[in-house]
């Protein structure tokens, strides 16, 4: 499948995609390319939300031009075991004053082979972007976190999360952050983080009545951080619910 997006100066497009697949289809690769244009001033939030089976494969491929006084919002979510997952979207702010933001909301499940990655690279001055990437790890699931900004001019910002929950023993989380500025006026920072809950956490919350699984279920809910930009108030709330459903089946 591809596709193709074109943001004509000054417009406004929110575009989700949710993949379905046949029921009775037990295994398969899910592939996907996807180009977006963002024209000067506009702004585009493209938001994937991905529940596939234990055998399913996912390579969606993007690549994202971003012009002057633009903006670019990505989501992506993910709350299925898979039996692999590769996905690293590459965003050019190539205009004066242009933004993007790419956050990615992950369940690691079962055996899953997660790899997640995505890349802003600033090539005009004045440019911001952040890169956010949260993941629960549980079961024997494997997922590895990748980040990279690469800025060229000056007075570009950026910043980079990589943040990983782990919820059981067999599992394991990786975080690759790279920087890399090719100007002495560009900042770029970052953050990562691969851990365990804290058993504090847990005692406080028992002590308040909760199961461990139901103690674990709610850290692991508030660790993802749902409250995504760009998104419509219905659309939030049903991913909320779905979060909240996948963390409870998790314990």
């Amino acid at each position: 499948m591809r596709i193709m997006v074109i943001a004509e100066p000054y417009s406004k497009v929110h575009l989700i995609t949710g993949c379905a697949m046949a029921p009775l289809c037990r295994t398969a690769l899910h592939g996907c390319v996807s180009e977006v244009y963002v024209g000067r001033g506009a702004e585009v939030t493209f938001s994937f939300i991905h529940n596939f089976k234990p055998e399913f494969h996912i390579r969606p491929k993007i690549g994202v031009i971003v012009e002057e006084d633009a903006t670019y919002r990505e989501n992506y979510i993910l709350t299925s075991p898979v039996k692999s997952t590769q996905l690293y979207p590459t965003v050019i702010l190539r205009g004066r004053n242009s933004r993007a933001s790419i956050r990615s909301l992950i369940f690691g499940l079962g055996s899953s082979d997660i790899d997640v990655g995505s890349a802003i690279i600033y090539t005009a001055e004045n440019t911001r972007g952040e890169i956010m990437a949260r993941s629960v790890v549980a079961g024997k699931s494997i997922v590895k976190l990748r980040g990279s900004l690469k800025a060229y001019r000056a007075n570009a910002r950026g910043h980079l999360e990589c943040r990983a929950l782990l919820l059981s023993d067999k599992a394991r989380a990786y975080a690759y952050p790279n920087l890399r500025s090719f100007s002495s006026e560009a900042e770029l920072t970052h953050e990562a983080a691969v851990g365990k809950i804290a058993d504090k956490q847990l005692y406080y919350l028992m002590s308040r009545g909760l199961s461990k699984e139901e103690a674990t279920s709610m850290i692991a809910r508030g660790f993802l951080d749902t409250d995504i930009p760009g998104l419509p108030v219905l659309l939030q709330g049903e991913i909320s619910k779905l979060i909240s459903m996948t963390a409870k089946e998790v314990m």
